[in-house]
């Protein structure tokens, strides 16, 4: 029971949904040019919406189920409130290791290395969270289909002006159609 508990916990933190096992690696794309456009990490052709990084699809959206599609700016964590709260128990739990630190830095106090290593490990990944849920901002584009919303996020920064090139580039080739 308590299994179940934490891998609905597990679940719920994430956004982790069990996927249908598939057989052989990951699909990667071809490098064959087809009717396909792309820019720094998301592709559209005229059956998928794409997120790729160095060659391999992280996932894939068919068009058919697309309901609307939106460009936005703003956080490029999935869930960045859930990102928040993680990332600050994670740096609550670092907080003591750093004063001990310090206490053994000025004072000659005592200092458990492995102990303080972790948790000032901890507290890293929670600052390295926060700053992704709050500080981090990037232009991505926002999909909503009938069972769930993906945000398909630009591998680097990028300026407006060349996401809307892309954009009117699909509309006209593809028949994508994405607010700006």
């Amino acid at each position: 029971m308590l299994s179940g508990f934490l891998q609905r916990l597990i679940n719920w933190v994430f956004g982790w949904r069990k996927l249908p096992a598939k057989p052989g690696p990951t699909p990667v794309l071809k490098s064959v040019p087809d009717d396909r456009i792309s820019l720094q990490g998301v592709s559209i052709t005229k059956t998928v919406i794409r997120q790729v990084q160095d060659r391999r699809i992280v996932f894939e959206i068919k068009r058919a189920e697309l309901i609307s599609c939106q460009l936005q700016f703003g956080s490029p964590e999935e869930h960045p409130a859930r990102s928040l709260i993680i990332g600050l128990l994670l740096m609550v739990a670092g907080v003591p290791s750093l004063i001990a630190l310090l206490y053994y830095i000025f004072r000659n106090g005592n200092f458990y290395v492995r102990l303080h290593a972790a948790l000032l490990f901890f507290g890293g990944v929670g600052v390295w969270l926060v700053w992704q849920a709050c500080l981090s901002k990037r232009h991505y584009l926002f999909v909503r289909t009938g069972a769930k919303t993906k945000k398909f996020i630009f591998s680097e920064p990028i300026t407006k002006g060349k996401i809307g090139e892309f954009l009117e580039a699909a509309r006209s080739r593809l028949d994508f159609h994405c607010k700006n």
